[in-house]
């Protein structure tokens, strides 16, 4: 064809046209190339479509999902291409990533920071605690203060007390003054050892008469921490009457998780607030470390001194510590949001450039409120998904090869509770209920004390001959939610047969 349009331009009859002839063979040799090279381009159709909304719901050909929004297109990688890395290899559309709102982050080395916190409360120093007990015996007359954890200050009235004792030593003092410095001085002491304040001394003093009610005063300034008075009652020597106590310095107990406990070392810096106190810090640093944990929340108790010069601080006011621990090595750092974790397995979602992605599995470390650090699976300059990850997570796992990435399994512990014969006395029988109940021995290869309990019959054994009160054997085994019978028999064999291979379970707290 070619050659006759080359043979129709040559023609000297065409001379006056030849150059328009000449323009529409150029135009339609291109128009045939177009035509051949796009009848021969296979434009790419999608595999399927999926909803934005549900990940699971599918369609072979374009719609709305039953959420009303547009099912998107999902593109299968080129079958030509290396099968070892297309392996879970999901490519989408720009556009498409666009309409996902597909996000990336390059990963980066960084040091992780991390923090600690911790609940607690304010109570007052025991080291700064004074007990109030009278040496002599008497009677309360008047009680100037009325609860527990009332404010009071240095000279401040606390209680009057009526004591003969207490009488006659303050007449002793006066007719001592009038011998002369010495015995003055003497008699003085005598009043001091018996509780007498220096203010009821002064006043003693001025007034020159036995007071028949001497009035207690507060020791310093502080807080009520104990009250154990009422007007008109009578107490005798060492009978602690009250307690007060200087909020000069306060305590603030914190608690952490046992899970915790590691990362705590004394004279680490913390900063405290409290709610009542908007907007307020208190610096300081852990003074002591409780050297066991509480039974029974199973926390550890932190204790911090604190300055409190202006008395803000009252007894069980709650406060949050915020504790600084150690700084760590650079790791790699990700985003948490970007981690998609599926039971055990933590996993990302991997550019791969060209519009490609894949989920990948990693082993991650420590972590704080934003990051965490990755341990294995991806490397530094790494780009990730961190947007819209689970639509993708969810196409790529289908053909991913995740499994290769897996923790190698664990070796299991030995059973809790395995098979093992004892000695019991029959207490009750349930034959309805297939349970029995048992007074049994101590059972050494459970670590578990005599006692008595409700054990289920294994199908087959019958009890119809066994009495309440009889002796048996019983070989017993862990069950939910009760223990199982296995074997039953009468007798009075020796109980705790050794386990077969050695075997000793593995010792738990109950």
């Amino acid at each position: 064809m070619l050659k006759k349009i080359i043979a129709t331009i040559s023609d000297p009859r065409l001379a006056r046209h030849r150059y328009y002839l000449l323009f529409l063979s150029v135009v339609l040799v291109a128009g045939l190339a177009w035509f051949g090279h796009s009848s021969g381009t296979k434009a790419a159709k999608p595999l399927y479509w999926v909803s934005s909304m549900d990940p699971n719901y599918r369609s072979d050909q374009p719609g709305k999902c039953p959420h009303g929004m547009d099912l998107i297109p999902v593109y299968a990688e080129d079958t030509k291409a290396d099968t070892a890395r297309a392996t879970g290899i999901v490519k989408i559309n720009p556009a498409v990533q666009n309409q996902l709102g597909v996000r990336k982050a390059k990963i980066a080395r960084g040091i992780l920071k991390q923090h600690l916190r911790a609940q607690g409360r304010v109570v007052a120093d025991p080291t700064l605690i004074t007990q109030i007990t009278p040496r002599t015996p008497g009677w309360v007359d008047i009680l100037f203060v009325s609860s527990e954890g009332e404010t009071v200050k240095r000279g401040q009235p606390l209680f009057s007390f009526y004591s003969p004792q207490l009488i006659e030593a303050q007449e002793q003092f006066l007719a001592a003054s009038k011998q002369g410095e010495a015995q003055k001085l003497r008699a003085e002491g005598h009043l001091k050892a018996l509780m007498m304040d220096e203010l009821a001394i002064e006043t003693l003093k001025k007034q020159g008469v036995a007071q028949r009610s001497v009035v207690f005063h507060a020791p310093k300034d502080g807080v009520v921490d104990m009250l154990k008075i009422r007007e008109n009652a009578y107490f005798t020597p060492g009978q602690m009457i009250m307690a007060v106590g200087s909020m000069e310095r306060v305590w603030a107990l914190l608690d952490i998780y046992a899970s915790q406990t590691h990362l705590i070392k004394p004279r680490q810096s913390i900063s405290l607030t409290a709610a009542s106190f908007p907007g307020k810090i208190w610096d300081g640093e852990v003074d002591a470390i409780a050297p066991d944990l509480d039974p029974k929340s199973r926390t550890l108790r932190l204790r911090v001194n604190l300055a409190n010069p202006n008395m803000q601080l009252r007894p069980n006011i709650l406060m949050e510590g915020l504790i600084t621990l150690p700084q760590r090595k650079p790791a790699l750092l990700v985003n948490r949001q970007a981690i998609i974790q599926v039971e055990k397995l933590n996993k990302l979602v991997l550019d791969l450039g060209d519009n490609t992605f894949k989920s990948v599995a990693v082993v991650l470390g420590e972590s704080n409120s934003e990051l965490v650090e990755v341990l294995e699976g991806v490397e530094e300059g790494d780009v990730i998904v961190t947007s819209a990850h689970f639509l993708i997570d969810s196409e790529s796992s289908k053909s991913s090869d995740l499994k290769r990435m897996e923790a190698a399994p664990k070796i299991e512990a030995a059973p809790k509770y395995p098979p093992t014969w004892v000695g019991a006395s029959i207490t009750e029988l349930f034959p309805n209920e297939r349970k029995i109940q048992l007074e049994h021995e101590a059972i050494d290869a459970w670590k578990m004390p005599g006692m008595t309990m409700n054990f289920k019959l294994k199908e087959g054994i019958d009890v119809q001959n066994y009495t309440v009160g009889q002796k048996v054997r019983v070989k017993i085994i862990d069950g939910s939610p009760l223990f199982q019978v296995i074997e039953l028999e009468p007798g009075e064999q020796p109980f705790n047969e050794p386990q077969p291979g050695g075997a000793q379970p593995v010792e738990t707290t109950q």
